[in-house]
């Protein structure tokens, strides 16, 4: 029972560590943004797995692409040639056969600007 309370104990005081170290960031980045004279930070980005899509009969294509169109709005992305790229990354089976099928044709060139 000991070591059940010694774990427990550890895991509260990782929690307090990690909760002090994530206020002190977020100082950090405060004072960052005041420096710069910016009142708006940037903001913050996460890694997102582009969603697949097989170009099966269950899937919507439309639904895919909202999906993809709201990963880059909250990241920031506007710049439509490399949106095409990332969202290209998600494409997989016949849909992925389908664009390299594309690229080929056009001179191993991106296909699609937007």
């Amino acid at each position: 029972m000991a070591n059940l309370q010694d774990l427990v104990t550890a895991i509260r005081q990782l929690v307090a560590t990690q909760t002090a170290l994530t206020q002190q960031l977020g100082q950090v980045q405060h004072h960052q943004v005041q420096q710069q004279g910016g009142n708006n930070p940037a903001p913050t980005k996460i890694g997102v797995k582009i969603p697949t899509f097989k170009r099966e009969p269950t899937e919507n294509v439309v639904a895919w692409l909202l999906q993809i169109q709201t990963i880059f709005l909250a990241q920031g992305l506007t710049d439509e040639p490399t949106q095409v790229h990332y969202a290209t990354t998600g494409l997989k089976n016949a849909s992925l056969h389908w664009y390299l099928n594309r690229v080929v044709s056009n001179n191993n060139q991106l296909p699609f600007a937007d």
